[in-house]
């Protein structure tokens, strides 16, 4: 099959030259890509925590919803929900208690985090 293809390509490339014409590239090698973003899943989970933080939705000393709630509405693997709340523990905002849950933290106001997600 590999020689079928190179095969197809050297005679496109003479029929090409024959003709003074450019033989097309064969299928299998026009390869795209698309431009990479540098945009991370955990990124919108925290933009969307931070959201509702904002908004009163979540108060200080609240428990947040379960990773099993959260992931069975926003779309996500538990994995990228701990990635959001390891970011939001960095910044000060969020509490982890083992086998508690997370809870948002008392705010001061002097989060980065809250004021970078604005």
């Amino acid at each position: 099959m590999e020689q079928d293809y190179f095969r197809g390509v050297e005679l496109r490339s003479r029929a090409a030259g024959l003709f003074g014409v450019r033989a097309a590239p064969a299928p299998e090698a026009v390869v795209s890509f698309r431009k990479v973003s540098r945009y991370r899943l955990y990124q919108d989970v925290v933009g969307q925590l931070v959201e509702h933080i904002r908004s009163g939705r979540i108060l200080p000393g609240e428990r947040f919803p379960s990773e099993r709630e959260l992931e069975r509405q926003m779309g996500v693997s538990r994995g990228i929900l701990r990635e959001a709340f390891r970011v939001l523990e960095a910044g000060g905002i969020v509490e982890s208690q083992p086998g508690g849950g997370r809870f948002l933290k008392q705010l001061d106001g002097r989060s980065s985090i809250l004021r970078r997600a604005s």
